[in-house]
């Protein structure tokens, strides 16, 4: 009996304590959190004393008059995104001294007044993102000691000052992106010496002064990314000693001064990307000991300093790409141990110096692809041995030195493809072949060299749908010179009509293994072989347009 009581004692609670959960809305954690989410409400509904979280996202709300939320003194978290809200009015807020989080992102609001934080002493975050608001007013944050987040992205900023944020000197975390900020006056920031974070991407920034960032002496992170900067003041980073992460990608930098990151001693991560660089001071980065990621990309950088990397012994990944370069220095990168990536594709390249990768026991991944590189030296890629990802595609090769790739024992991808490759030693090549076919990006594609009229092609079966290396047997052993065995279906085509027509008239000569035998070297080719009742062959080709051919010219 007494249980039948307690559970009907029970019941009734739950009945009267539902009854307290506004219409509509959701109510969890015994009626601490009410999710009144988008239900189409255009008031605040009546509310519960022991309110800790409040839901009001997606709903149309136009206005929060003051002393809204009196009677929600323990509320600790607040969501009026995407509502309607086109003003606050001051002391909304009234009655919410425990209040940590709110967050007020896409409405429509155009001015943030003075007194309208006053009541709310203890919030950590405010999130104002996606509004617009035009200005901050001096004095807005006063009382906001223990405010650590503040996100006023994606709004219509025209400028900041010295005081905007005077009373937030606990903040950690500013974001600013998406304005319309065209300068930043000195000192703007100068009261928020514990800020961490600050994104200033995607303005109109047009100039910084040397005092735009000071007194941020605890920034490890800042943004300046998508704006116009064409300079920077050679002092602007001073006070920056503890800053690890530096965005630049996508201004209009055409030169650096030279001392320009010289305080920048914890720099890990630099994007200079996407400007209009030509040249760069060789003395730039001698403080950036522990820089890890260096973007240089889509730049017009003309030449490098020998000097001017000596001094990133850190340095992982290295992104050269789209530039003008022409020549690297021998010993440009004799000093980067760490290195892992080097990008230099789509450069004006012709020639690299033999030892210019010298001292890079750690890169994994080289891209040459798209420059105007004609020929590599033997001992091209010889302290490579960590190499996985080899890009040459797309160059003017024409020769590739035996044992070029002897060295990369961990070679996983190699790419060749649209060049001019002739003249190779094709005992060296089929063997390469043979052992790291898998390593080949695709197929090769059969081509006729212009340049081979009146010469006769040896080919494995590619000329029909085949289109593969030369066959080779996983159970045959390495080509030797002297040798065809391992090279195993062949057809001798002629290339110039009339030249050595065959009797049938069809221009080609089928040939098995067994009459194509070794003859004598002649110095300086790679092999000699006769043919019975063919003129001699004294010289094999290779040809490379992401594709292999085999050229026998006759004698």
């Amino acid at each position: 009996m007494m249980l039948a009581a307690l559970t009907l004692a029970s019941l009734g609670l739950l009945v009267w304590a539902s009854d307290l959960c506004p219409p509509a809305c959701r109510c969890f954690d015994n009626l601490t959190t009410v999710d009144c989410r988008d239900k189409g409400l255009a008031q605040i509904p009546l509310l519960m004393t022991n309110l800790t979280k409040l839901l009001l996202r997606d709903n149309h709300l136009a206005s929060l008059l003051p002393g809204q939320f009196l009677n929600c003194p323990a509320l600790v978290f607040l969501d009026l995104s995407k509502n309607h809200i086109h003003h606050l009015t001051p002391r909304f807020l009234n009655g919410l001294a425990n209040l940590k989080t709110l967050i007020l992102s896409h409405n429509r609001i155009e001015t943030l007044q003075a007194e309208v934080l006053e009541d709310v002493v203890g919030l950590t975050e405010l999130h104002l993102n996606f509004n617009r608001l035009r200005e901050i007013e001096s004095g807005v944050f006063r009382r906001s000691a223990m405010l650590r987040k503040l996100d006023l992205s994606n709004n219509r900023i025209v400028k900041v000052e010295d005081g905007s944020f005077r009373g937030a000197a606990g903040l950690k975390h500013l974001d600013l992106s998406g304005n319309q900020l065209v300068t930043i006056p000195a000192d703007s920031f100068s009261s928020l010496t514990e800020l961490h974070h600050l994104n200033l991407m995607s303005n109109n920034l047009t100039d910084l002064s040397d005092r735009s960032l000071s007194g941020l002496t605890n920034l490890t992170e800042l943004d300046l990314s998508c704006n116009r900067l064409s300079s920077l003041p050679s002092k602007v980073f001073k006070d920056l000693a503890k800053l690890k992460f530096l965005d630049l990608y996508r201004n209009r930098l055409t030169e650096l001064p030279p001392e320009v990151f010289r305080s920048l001693i914890n720099l890990s991560a630099l994007q200079l990307d996407g400007n209009q660089i030509s040249m760069l001071p060789p003395e730039v980065f001698a403080a950036s000991h522990k820089l890890q990621d260096l973007q240089l990309s889509h730049n017009h950088i003309l030449e490098l300093h020998p000097a001017l990397f000596a001094n990133m012994s850190s340095l992982q990944n290295l992104q050269l790409a789209h530039n003008a370069l022409t020549l690297l220095p021998e010993d440009l990168f004799h000093k980067l141990q760490a290195l892992k990536e080097l990008h230099l594709q789509y450069n004006h390249i012709t020639v690299l110096h033999q030892s210019v990768f010298d001292g890079l026991p750690n890169v994994t991944r080289v891209d040459l692809s798209n420059n105007r590189i004609s020929s590599l030296h033997p001992d091209q890629f010889r302290d490579l041995s960590k190499l996985k990802h080899l890009k040459l595609d797309r160059n003017q090769l024409a020769k590739l030195p035996s044992n070029l790739f002897t060295a990369l024992g961990k070679l996983v991808t190699l790419d060749l493809g649209h060049n001019n490759l002739s003249d190779v030693d094709i005992f060296y090549l089929c063997n390469w072949l043979k052992v790291n076919r898998e390593k080949l990006n695709d197929k090769p594609v059969c081509y006729f060299p212009s340049e081979s009229k009146s010469a006769l092609f040896l080919l494995d079966h590619c000329a029909a749908a085949a289109r593969s290396p030369p066959t080779l047997g996983a159970d045959e052993g390495p080509v030797a010179a002297g040798s065809v065995d391992g090279l195993v279906r062949f057809e001798l085509q002629q290339v110039a009509e009339g030249f050595l027509a065959d009797p049938a008239g069809q221009g080609r000569l089928p040939l098995t293994p067994a009459p194509l035998r070794p003859s004598h070297p002649r110095p300086g080719l790679h092999q000699a072989f006769s043919t019975d009742g063919v003129n001699r062959v004294v010289q094999l080709h290779l040809k490379h347009d992401g594709t292999l051919w085999f050229v026998a010219k006759i004698v």
